[in-house]
């Protein structure tokens, strides 16, 4: 369950840095440990001053000092049954637990909204509760910016009732409609800076919820589903495992893309200098088919070389069935680069310029599964997320996304000063960071706020210093 240790306050920055850098000793490092172990929000803020630090596995509420009686109560006696509406719920997964509050419930999942015990870091629409208006006797923060879907499957006690549905309902049509929440719902101030700690804690939130869940459904699939075709295969299937690619393949692809099908693919190898380009089997969605190709080289920096790029080519130019080739490494994350007839070409016409040049992979490197579901992402969107993506825009973070888009934006501008050929731009390349991608993002929120006058001094100050 997220949340501090509300009898006492969070360690501040300097407090932190000394606990990662062994500058803590005795009672003061315990009690820092202890609170790092049980609050989320504080294992967040350490990994963001120390990236490299361990911060352990977290505790569930049961196993961590100081939390406060009330809750430990209400988890010793659980009402239990299935999730019903207004019910505040204990959700878990293998590693990390969370307290939801159950919004809608369906045959085979809970939208729920997560909750904490954080209420300094509520937003413009996190509902705040007082500890008098709070089953719990605690103040309670529900994060309605954070509204997901959790299977039946992980939820483990029913905690106390909590009857907020049309106040949230308010809260939600308020957010849809880009104004502020009702004046007689309690809620955050509203969040200014991308760079505001609430961002971040709220993205962690999201991304404890999102593990509990995927958690479940990968052990459901485990359950549910038959080893894959290609397995039937014996070359085929040797050659898979040999990389480490196997049976847990379908049920990793089912967890992102349910309708996703593999089979065995006996094309022959092709002859590169690094060793056979094998195609193994198939990745199929409705007419989409990815070749999963294993090559035996070891560093995935190789999957670039042009003699294993002008194989793909051959192969997907002699097979008009196949969309991409998923170039798969022999490492230990199974790296895999997927590349379309565009990656393979020898050279492109790089407008406006009209140079002519071998093209940049179009798409990153990343382990198997995940580099074959973002190509379907890419070609074939996900039917069974299409109606909300599509029919509700007014829930899209945009600001999320500008922070995403910007942080990739400057890591490429930057990378691009090693490839510069004039010293200024080199600097300049370079010189490119943490202020203008804030700048950028404010732009993305001016624009959506109509504010004329501030956008175009914006635009005005980017011009200036892109010249």
């Amino acid at each position: 369950m997220t949340g501090s240790d509300w009898s006492d306050t969070h360690p501040d920055e300097l407090q932190l840095a000394a606990f990662a850098d062994g500058g803590l000793a005795g009672a003061q490092r315990e009690d820092v440990e202890a609170h790092v172990a049980r609050c989320l929000r504080c294992r967040r803020r350490l990994i963001g001053l120390s990236p490299s630090f361990d911060v352990g596995e977290p505790h569930f509420p049961e196993h961590a000092g100081g939390v406060a009686a009330v809750v430990l109560e209400a988890l010793a006696e659980p009402s239990g049954g299935e999730p019903q509406p207004d019910e505040l719920w204990r959700a878990v997964g293998p590693d990390e637990a969370m307290l939801v509050w159950v919004f809608r419930t369906f045959d085979d999942a809970v939208r729920v909204i997560p909750c904490s015990f954080d209420v300094e870091l509520a937003d413009e629409y996190t509902i705040v509760l007082d500890a008098s208006e709070s089953p719990l006797g605690l103040p309670l923060a529900l994060h309605t910016t954070i509204e997901t879907e959790l299977p039946p499957e992980v939820f483990n006690a029913r905690i106390a009732t909590l009857s907020l549905n049309d106040n949230v309902e308010r809260v939600r049509a308020s957010r849809q409609q880009g104004r502020p929440a009702p004046a007689d719902i309690k809620v955050g101030p509203p969040i200014v800076d991308p760079l505001d700690e609430r961002v971040a804690f709220r993205d962690t939130l999201a991304g404890v919820a999102g593990k509990i869940g995927a958690a479940a459904l990968e052990e459901l699939a485990e359950e549910e589903q038959d080893p894959p075709p290609f397995l039937d295969d014996e070359a085929s299937a040797d050659i898979a495992v040999s990389i480490g690619l196997g049976p847990d393949v379908t049920g990793e692809l089912a967890s992102c893309r349910p309708h996703a099908q593999t089979d065995t693919e006996n094309w022959p190898a092709l002859s590169t200098p690094f060793g056979p380009l094998q195609p193994v089997f198939t990745v199929q969605e409705l007419a989409v088919r990815i070749v999963a190709c294993v090559l035996p080289v070891a560093d995935p920096a190789l999957l670039d070389e042009q003699p294993i790029v002008r194989a793909a080519g051959k192969l997907l130019r002699s097979r008009n069935d196949v969309a991409c080739v998923a170039l798969v490494a022999a490492d230990p994350d199974q790296t895999t680069r997927v590349r379309d007839v565009y990656d393979t070409a020898e050279e492109v016409v790089i407008a406006p310029q009209g140079a002519h040049r071998r093209p940049f992979p179009s798409r990153p490197a990343l382990p198997f599964v995940q580099a074959v579901c973002a190509a379907f992402e890419e070609l074939l969107p996900n039917f069974e997320a299409l109606d909300e993506g599509l029919l509700s825009p007014a829930e899209i973070d945009f600001r999320a996304l500008a922070i995403q888009a910007t942080e990739e934006a400057v890591r490429s501008i930057r990378a691009a000063a090693g490839r510069a050929k004039i010293e200024g731009k080199q600097g300049g390349y370079r010189s490119v960071g943490l202020a203008d991608q804030t700048r950028i993002v404010q732009l993305v929120e001016l624009a959506r706020t109509g504010e004329v006058d501030q956008l175009q001094d914006r635009i005005d100050e980017l011009a200036r210093r892109a010249s």
